[in-house]
């Protein structure tokens, strides 16, 4: 074997060992994953459960001594837990669907895509008197449903949270830098207090327990395993005039891709 053969191969050998090295981080992500996912089952789903065969027990009481003006009372309550455990563990197939998928990309329109999450919010929208806008929106690269996810529960938080005080005011912008386009969404809603952004990106997370528009408490954990399964990460930060920016970055499209887009766009 030549010297040339013989340091090809050796640089052979380093690309497998770069590449087994980075399936294992892959590997050890996932593990990760699927063990905070065990620990989400294990714990948060206990209470809606606790409720269920709590309440059939008394209502297996009442029927038992002939009482019937508590019966459906408690049926709507074991009924409410039920959707409560069928929420949390679809929200938990989203995030494994997420991470599964994490390699199949494409072109994403991203106005097209955050205009549709808007509209899927048009009632919300129009009984508060929200007034949303957007800026100059690129082609990333990406994947469109769970980038429409991703936003969809962005704006939706935005409105869920915003301050009694003043008109919802929602703003998405995006900057590009390099090979990356940094994604900014603000609001001017009640905002985060210190601390709170951190375990509000945790699944199952309800920073107000007892406000009546705190959803399972999966929707930024939801948004920041999107990110990250696109390369980035959610971060976010409380605004000096009131409400919060979250920042993210998705990978911009490669120069062939955006050029074959511009041509499909008639650009």
């Amino acid at each position: 074997m030549s010297f040339r053969d013989a340091g090809a191969a050796t640089e052979d050998e380093g690309e497998d060992l770069d590449a087994l090295r980075g399936r294992v981080a892959e590997l050890e992500k996932s593990l990760a994953i699927a063990r905070r996912s065990a620990n989400v089952i294990a714990h948060d789903l206990r209470a809606p459960l606790r409720t269920i065969l709590g309440f059939n027990e008394a209502l297996l009481e009442d029927l038992g001594e002939g009482r019937t003006d508590e019966l459906v009372s408690h049926a709507r309550r074991m009924e409410r837990a039920g959707q409560q455990m069928t929420a949390m563990l679809e929200a938990l197939l989203r995030l494994a669907r997420i991470e599964h998928e994490a390699h199949s990309t494409g072109a994403v329109d991203l106005g097209a895509v955050v205009s549709a999450a808007v509209a899927d919010h048009a009632r919300a929208v129009q009984q508060t008197g929200a007034l949303v806008s957007l800026g100059d929106l690129p082609v990333v690269k990406g994947r469109a449903p769970d980038l429409r996810s991703l936003f969809h529960n962005l704006v939706g938080n935005a409105l869920k949270h915003r301050h009694d005080a003043r008109r919802p005011e929602i703003r998405v912008e995006a900057v590009p830098r390099g090979e990356l386009i940094e994604v900014r969404v603000y609001d001017n809603g009640r905002g985060f207090a210190p601390g709170e952004l951190e375990a509000a990106l945790e699944p199952f997370q309800q920073l107000r327990p007892g406000d009546r528009r705190e959803g399972i408490g999966l929707g930024l954990a939801l948004c920041a395993d999107i990110v990250a399964s696109h390369g980035g990460e959610l971060d976010g930060e409380a605004r000096p005039e009131g409400g919060t920016c979250f920042r993210f970055t998705l990978p911009a499209l490669d120069p062939d891709h955006a050029i074959e887009e511009s041509l499909k766009r008639g650009g």
